[in-house]
């Protein structure tokens, strides 16, 4: 039996409630795509690149006309405006298959897909691997304070509750990848491609609103200093010039690192770029010098920091917040930390929240360990974490016992990430709080302050409480 039903009246057109009480994590729909593109893939050599032409030409090529498009919610955005070289391009390549189709099939389902066609990503590394239909999935609503969460599992639609649902609630997920809606109404406007009408955007006070808009740029931004930094990089980005791309973010960091730091909206718009481009181009890790490798794992940890900071402001939606600081958790005990035992609260941090919200078996990281494990297969230095191991003793041990059944971990070595430096004659000294990572002398103590303070508290405070 369906935990869900579909509905539809005046105000939200087709939607989902629930026929049952629905628990917290409990999974509410898995769907396979009804059409799929890859990342690179094209159907057609088209005068315009974006996917969702190609998206359209896939639909039309399973026979889905005008018609079928009554049944979803497709509005006009001006920033998707339909070219008419591209329908006429479309109408003529596919006239031999099928000679029927008209410029009013086109349009429809054109802007069917820009309002319902998801991207696949992974929820770690932030690697989009592709976009899909999903016919059942896009009749739940957008919002921007879900109380359901989405994930991209091979190559297919995991929806699950976010929190506990109630029988005859509407259930909404969001259309987004989640660190999109950390910020206020009129910076995730941009990110929707249509008039966001949902709870959250309907009634956010003028006060929430402001707060959220003091941690991210400030009006004047971009005619500083700063803003030229910021724009350089953004534009490089869209021009999918990746390693300028990565030159132009170490040198915005190293001007704009303590800003970032106190305004961590932000600092996730920027970083989910950065991040998602040396990912996009991981290649050049091996010519990458050592300090644009340790600017990447500075990004990481400062990831990972900004989403925890948005917890203590308290104006962005918990399970959200649940979601980033899991998932971005196990991204910074992958990368950015030497191996020690200070690793293990963030591990445990980021895999029970994921265990609670997406399922004990921990299958939401399948595809994230698939490009993990082909990172470390193709760059020797390129130091990754088996995150596989770690998931697998998490899973079969239990949240208590599972860090005693961890891979050895080389507890010899310097913390300070690059120091290939082992106790061997000369006695290292410790952290004085924690205890528990080894420094060969203080200047590299120092310079590891800023990663190691993130855990160290973190693990004093465990130690203390236990």
């Amino acid at each position: 039996m369906s935990a869900f039903a579909v509905k539809s009246n005046a105000k939200w057109g087709r939607h989902c409630v629930a026929t049952t009480k629905i628990s917290k994590g409990e999974m509410i729909l898995f769907e396979e795509p009804l059409v799929l593109l890859k990342a690179g893939q094209t159907e057609l050599a088209l005068s315009s690149d974006a996917v969702e032409w190609q998206l359209t030409v896939l639909l039309l090529l399973h026979g889905k006309r005008e018609e079928w498009t009554r049944k979803y919610t497709a509005i006009y955005n001006e920033l998707h405006a339909e070219p008419s070289d591209v329908i006429q391009s479309i109408r003529l390549q596919l006239s031999s298959l099928s000679p029927e189709i008209t410029a009013s099939d086109i349009i429809s389902i054109y802007r069917t897909v820009c309002c319902n066609a998801f991207s696949l990503d992974t929820p770690i590394l932030n690697i989009t691997f592709g976009v899909a239909f999903f016919e059942k999935a896009a009749y739940f609503n957008h919002s921007c304070h879900p109380n359901a969460l989405s994930l991209r599992m091979g190559g297919n639609m995991a929806i699950f509750a976010a929190t506990e649902i109630q029988k005859g609630d509407q259930i909404f997920h969001s259309y987004v990848p989640p660190h999109f809606l950390v910020g206020p109404k009129n910076i995730r406007r941009f990110h929707i491609p249509f008039p966001c009408v949902c709870e959250r955007c309907e009634t956010e006070s003028h006060d929430t609103s402001q707060i959220l808009e003091s941690l991210t740029f400030p009006p004047d931004h971009s005619t500083s200093a700063h803003g030229k930094l910021v724009a350089d990089f953004k534009l490089s980005a869209l021009a999918e010039d990746h390693q300028v791309t990565l030159e132009l973010g170490d040198r915005m960091f190293s001007n704009m690192w303590d800003w970032f730091s106190s305004h961590p909206i932000a600092a996730i718009d920027i970083l989910s770029t950065y991040l998602s481009n040396f990912f996009s181009f991981a290649t050049i890790f091996e010519e990458m010098s050592f300090e644009s490798q340790r600017w990447f794992r500075e990004c990481v940890v400062l990831w990972y920091q900004s989403f925890h900071r948005l917890v203590s402001v308290g104006c962005t939606p918990l399970p959200l917040l649940r979601h980033l600081i899991s998932f971005s958790a196990l991204l910074m005990v992958t990368f950015a930390t030497h191996v020690n035992e200070t690793i293990i609260p963030i591990a445990t941090e980021g895999l029970s929240g994921i265990r609670d919200l997406y399922g004990r078996d921990l299958a939401s990281l399948r595809e994230d360990i698939a490009y993990l494990n082909l990172f470390q297969s193709q760059h020797s230095r390129m130091f990754v974490r088996p995150l596989a191991q770690f998931a697998d003793a998490f899973v079969g041990k239990g949240p208590a016992k599972w860090s005693q059944f961890l891979p050895t971990l080389n507890s010899d070595c310097c913390a300070f990430v690059g120091c290939a430096q082992v106790e061997s004659n000369s006695r290292f000294g410790r952290c004085s709080a924690c205890k528990r990572v080894k420094y060969c002398s203080g200047e590299h103590q120092k310079s590891d302050w800023k990663h190691h303070k993130v855990v160290c508290l973190k693990s004093t405070h465990l130690t203390q409480h236990n």
